[in-house]
Order: structure tokens, then sequence, then C-alpha cells
């Protein structure tokens, strides 16, 4: 069957077949759409004309790895969710008519890039209906018959160099994009002639932008040659162009005294273009890391202290990971000396949360009702965070607030230093959730003191009592009660920074004498000493026993508290004495004490290897 294309398409594909104008195919996609509904009132052989083109222009370049949902370089203008999916276009309205005239009409357009774009289209596609359907799950058309030669695809390629020396693509950008293709399409098909032509294009095409001002598409060249390295098999000259490209890109980006190019994040990246390129052991590399990281350091200088903490974080990482060690203490002293001009930048932000007294009287009497014991194990359990439950909530958040919901969090210290940094939502649920967790800490130490203000209004709380309550659980050792009594008696005084410091260190043993009954090892070689050493909050949260069954949302809940950066930090801020003033307030008083009420509501069933005393 052959085919016509209708005379209002063609007249659209003759005003765009001018090989000295630069071509929007984007335009012309959209000077077609209309006729993808009214293909209805052509002629047999019209319509088949019709979809020819509509298929050919509506089809989309990707862009990356990523090739859905066939797997090709083209890919589908609209495909939707359902099952089966429905694309627009469909591959399996091309068949071998289409496919013949596609092929044709590279003997007929005179713009490059059209051509291009057919010669593409019918190798890329031709080739793969060309397979039997069972090798292409994506498309089960039958299998096209009609003969695709390799003609074609070279067809293609030089098209596209014929489109890029011309510069008659869209823009600048897009020369640079269709260089892409056709050094992917070169490499695909081994031709070893076709190779060293898109590669001889590719350095022509830098040499056209590196002889302008301003150093546009600088990246572009190291860009396309590294998927390709080995393929490409880079003559030693072309290796040195390329090297002292880069080098060139760094020398002027990072001189400050040229505020033309001075540049340092295009400096600090041209740098890791130009190290990945030298060999490890290089002598240049320390230099041209601090060269980059010099001029981060200056822009730093000029900028508002929350500004300057973002770049020199980058310098630290990239001097540290140079083993440049001097220059690390260095830059994180000018870190520190911003740190309070950095925290007075901050803005604190807050929403009134509006609580009936109504309800939290009702909550607290639910607490209430029962015994001191009884009560003391519902307030426990009450202000218990659970992973899943706040792992739901991001989740609906994420659907409701998008856009906060993908802004990455970074949790910064008093000397201005990053101790975390988390992603969205989506990249890195565990993280969000950890931070919620911290931050519901703030509403329940509220809740917390409400319900023990009532609970020793009612039973006349004495420390005695509550050291007799946690002390019921087997983790909690004799031996230790006279600190749980110090330490709840400062409590109970308001003298929350001695409670602090005397309970965090119990509830650190107690978890770790829980691991011992239920038959877990809590000791670690010292390399150093000869001995062994007991593991360290944080590893002992995060073993198994922790991690699953009824104790894992009290290990969640504790390392967000304790251990986790991301989340209040408790233990480690305590033990290395990173906290600041205010920070061990009767809230967080209150958050330890109800840790140890969490622990003691927990029974563990000694493991058999725990001997009975």
């Amino acid at each position: 069957m052959t085919l016509a294309v209708p005379t209002t398409i063609q007249s659209i594909l003759d005003a765009a077949n001018d090989p000295t104008q630069r071509l929007d195919e984007q335009s012309l996609l959209s000077a077609l759409s209309p006729f993808v509904n009214t293909r209805a009132t052509l002629s047999e052989l019209e319509q088949k004309g019709a979809a020819a083109e509509i298929v050919a222009w509506h089809l989309v370049r990707t862009e990356g790895e990523r090739r859905e949902p066939w797997g090709l370089y083209w890919r589908s203008f609209y495909s939707d969710d359902k099952l089966p999916p429905r694309h627009i276009p469909d591959l399996a309205e091309v068949d071998d008519d289409i496919v013949g005239h596609w092929i044709e009409r590279l003997g007929t357009v005179k713009h490059p890039l059209i051509a291009a774009r057919y010669a593409d289209l019918a190798w890329t596609i031709g080739k793969y209906l060309k397979q039997s359907a069972d090798k292409r799950p994506e498309c089960l058309a039958p299998a096209l018959s009609i003969p695709v030669s390799i003609d074609v695809a070279y067809a293609a390629i030089d098209n596209y160099i014929e489109t890029i020396e011309r510069g008659v693509a869209k823009d600048d950008y897009h020369l640079w994009f269709l260089m892409a293709r056709a050094i992917e399409l070169a490499v695909l098909i081994q031709n070893q002639v076709k190779i060293e032509a898109v590669k001889s294009a590719l350095f022509r095409l830098h040499r056209r932008f590196a002889a302008q001002e301003g150093f546009h598409y600088w990246w572009k060249l190291d860009e396309l040659i590294s998927p390709f390295e080995r393929k490409l098999n880079l003559a030693p000259t072309e290796t040195a162009e390329l090297k002292a490209w880069l080098r060139k890109v760094v020398d002027a980006s990072s001189d400050e005294t040229t505020t033309a190019t001075f540049d340092p994040d295009r400096a600090t990246f041209a740098a890791d273009r130009l190290i990945a390129r030298l060999d490890s052991n290089d002598a240049e590399i320390p230099k041209i890391v601090l060269q980059s990281g010099r001029a981060k350091e200056h822009l730093a200088q000029q900028s508002t202290a929350m500004l300057a903490q973002s770049f020199l974080a980058d310098v630290v990482a990239r001097y540290r990971k140079h083993h440049l060690m001097a220059d690390v203490a260095q830059v994180e002293q000018v870190i520190r000396s911003r740190a309070a001009e950095a925290n007075a930048q901050l803005k604190t932000t807050g929403a009134p949360i509006d609580i009936p007294e109504e309800h939290l009287n009702q909550w607290v009497e639910r607490l209430m009702s029962g015994s001191l014991t009884d009560a003391l194990y519902r307030i426990g359990m009450a202000c218990l965070v659970r992973e899943g439950e706040v792992k739901k909530n991001l989740q609906r958040m994420a659907k409701e607030a998008p856009l906060i919901s993908r802004i990455a969090i970074q949790v910064t210290n008093e000397e201005g230093f990053a101790e975390s940094t988390i992603g969205s939502v989506e990249d890195d649920l565990n993280g969000r959730a950890i931070r919620m967790a911290a931050d519901q800490f703030n509403i329940d130490a509220f809740f917390l003191h409400v319900a023990y203000t009532r609970v020793t209004e009612k039973y006349g709380l004495e420390t005695e009592a509550l050291v007799d309550h946690i002390q019921s659980a087997p983790f909690f050792s004799p031996e230790r009660a006279w600190m749980l009594r110090e330490g709840l008696a400062a409590w109970s005084a308001g003298d929350s920074v001695k409670a602090i410091h005397v309970l965090v260190p119990q509830v650190e043993a107690a978890c770790r004498e829980l691991l011992v009954l239920s038959g877990v090892s809590v000791r670690v070689p010292n390399s150093w000493a000869g001995g062994t050493k007991v593991k360290g909050m944080g590893e002992v949260l995060c073993d198994g026993v922790f991690q699953r069954g009824e104790l894992k949302d009290v290990g969640f809940h504790l390392r967000a508290l304790y251990t986790d950066p991301r989340g209040l930090n408790l233990r480690n801020k305590l033990a290395h004495g990173l906290v600041h003033e205010g920070f061990l307030d009767l809230g967080v008083a209150h958050l330890v004490v109800h840790s140890l009420l969490l622990l003691a509501t927990f029974r563990v069933v000694p493991h058999p290897s725990v001997p009975t005393p």
C-alpha cells in the first residue's frame, strides 16, 4: 500500500524545509498537532500519509539514560499510567509503508535536520520493529519486513553533522544535543569512519564556542566524550587539547581579579572534570583543588554568613577528599568565626496549635484511670512516636504539599557545621521520618508536662515510687538504682541540666542490658587497647532487636531522640560537649524521663543463652 501526505500537512513541512534557517522541531510538532484528531475526514491513502508525518514529528527525543516506554532514543509525546498504557503516538501504528516513507523522504528534503530526523527514525524504529514481537514486549505490533540499510544510519549521522556545522538547529543548546545523538549513533553502529567523523565534528563545535567570550557550554566537550571514552579512542593531541581547555577554565574562573570571568562554581566543576582526567598521584591535583577552593573562599568573604557557610562546607569537603587537612582546619575556623552572624540571620517561624482544654482534659483523664502503675504505663506508651504513623503522615503531606516535601533539609549546629542533610520525602523517607519525629518531640514535651503534673496531683508521685516502677523492668540494673534516684530527684526539683546528664546514661545502659537479655553481644574489640569495649548507644539502637517486633517503634523513637543526627541527637551532643545554651530545658528532661517509662513498659523473655540467677 502506498500513501499520500495531505497537502495541508505537506505545506507545513515545505515551509520548514529551508536549509538556511534554524529549525525548531517542537514548532513542527505543534503545527501538526491539530491533524491528530481530523484524520477520519481524509481518504485511506491520506490517512496513512498523515499518520506517517504525525508519528514522525510527535515522537520526542530523550535526554539522559531514561528511555521509556520502548527503551529507545525516541519516546512517545504522551503516555498515561493505565494498564495497558496508552501512548501518543504508539509504535504499533508504524508499518512497512511508514518506515519506507521516512526512508524515501531522505532524498526529497533539503534541511539537514529534517533529513537526520527521518533517517534516525527509520533506522532506530525500523530495526526495533523488525525484531519478533516476543523480543519487544513493550510493543506487540507485527514484525516489519522492509529492509533498513546501514546507509540510513550513515545518513542520519552525516545530516546531524551538517546541521551542527551549519548551525541550523533551534539554538546553541540543541547543537550540542544533536551532537550527542550523532556520537551515540556512530558508536552504536561501530563504524570507525563515522566515529572519527563525529569526533572531529565535536572538536570543531567545541573550538567554535571556545573562541567566544563567556565560556558558554564549556563542559560539553568533556561531558560528551566521557560516556564513550574508549569507543572514541582520543588521540594524544585530542586528550591534551581537552585537558588544556579544562585547565584554562579553572584558571580564568578562579581569578578573582578578573570579574568578567570569575566564577567559583565553574572553577570547582571544571577542576573536578580536570582531576578526573589526571593520574591519581599527579602533583597538580592538590594545586588545582586549592586554586578552585580559594576562589570559593574569596566568594564566601563577600557573602552573607549563611551563604558563606554553604560555600565553605563545599570547600571543606573537597579539601578533605584530597587530604588537605591543614586547609580543612583553616576553613573550619572561618566557619566558626561567622557562626554567630549566621545564627542571627535565621528567622524563627511557627504556627499556633489550638488544643481545646476539654480535649486535653479528656486525654489526661484516660491516662489517669486506675493505679499509679497503670498511669505510668499509659504515659510511657501515649507519647511513643511510631515509625509507621510518621511515614504515613509524610506520604500524605507529599500529596497535599508536594513542594515542601521535595525540598531538602540541612541540619546545622551552633558552630555553623552541617550535621546532616535530609532528602525529599520520595528519596529519603527514613531521614524525613526521623526529622518529623524530632519535631513531634517538641509537641509531646508539652503533653508530657501536663501528664506529669496531673499524675503528681492525683497520686502524690514520689521519686522513690518512680524509681521502683522503672526498676521493675529486668534490664534496669539494681546497682544503678542510685543514679536513677539522683536523676529523677533532680527532675522533680526542676533541675533539668542535672537530670538529663544523669539519666541519659541510664537509658543507654538499659538499652544495652536489654540486648544482653536478648542474647546479643554488646562488646566489640578495642584494637588500640588490646581488649574489648561496650557498643555505643547508636550501635545498640541499630541492632536487629530494636528494628523488628514490638521494639521496632521503641528503637525508632529512641534513635530520633538520642543518636540520629537527623533528629535531636541528645546523647551524642551531651557526650561530646556540643550542647548549646537553652537546649537542656525541662521539656527535654520530660522526654528523657518518658523514655525511661517507655522502656519500663516492656518485658523481655531472657534468651536461652542467658543464665538464670
